[in-house]
Formats: C-alpha cells, sequence, structure tokens
C-alpha cells in the first residue's frame, strides 16, 4: 500500500494517522523491528508540480483561484469582522498585534 497526500502538512499529518490507524504496529513484517510496524510511504510533490491533486494553486486553475477569492473576500470579508468582532479582538489582545 501506499498513500498520496498533498504536499500541506496537515494533509500529510492526517494521511499519516489514516495508515497508522490502517496498517497499526504490530501488524507489519517479522524480524524487521520489535514492535512489527507497517511501513507506509506516503507521496507528495514538489511545489508548482502538482496539477491534477492541487489543481487550484498549482495547476492550470490559479487564475480562477485568485479570481474566485477576491470576489469572496469583497462579498464576505465586512460581514466575517462584524460578525467576529470580538474574538478578533480578544485575538488581537492576546498577541499584541492588531488583526483588522
Amino acid at each position: 500500500f501506499s498513500f498520496f497526500s498533498e504536499r500541506v502538512e496537515r494533509n500529510i499529518v492526517s494521511t499519516a494517522s489514516l495508515a497508522r490507524g490502517l496498517f497499526p504496529l504490530g501488524t507489519g513484517m517479522e524480524g524487521f523491528a520489535p514492535e512489527r510496524p507497517n511501513i507506509v510511504p506516503i507521496a507528495t510533490t514538489q511545489d508548482g508540480a502538482d496539477v491534477i491533486m492541487n489543481c487550484p494553486r498549482d495547476g492550470p486553475c490559479q487564475r480562477a483561484l485568485s479570481r474566485d477569492k477576491k470576489a469572496w473576500v469583497s462579498a464576505n470579508e465586512v460581514q466575517v469582522y462584524e460578525r467576529h468582532k470580538e474574538l478578533f479582538r480578544v485575538v488581537s489582545e492576546a498577541c499584541g498585534y492588531p488583526l483588522e
């Protein structure tokens, strides 16, 4: 078995957790290590190379992603800040940096 994960750390960690759940310690080959781990490779790609799994960021959809992000921010930014004003204040105070 092997897995493919988008190269973002959170996705690689999630993939590793899934692999550990599917192939727990004690189920691997005998003689390799006393705990008998299953070594499951997780393949990723380099920045700019993943045009299938990560098409919006690296592939031909980059312009569409940029356009869609700008449209979403334009339509929603004011409401998000207004709705979560208190949370932004608390986090800004804790970090010592204004988030607004």
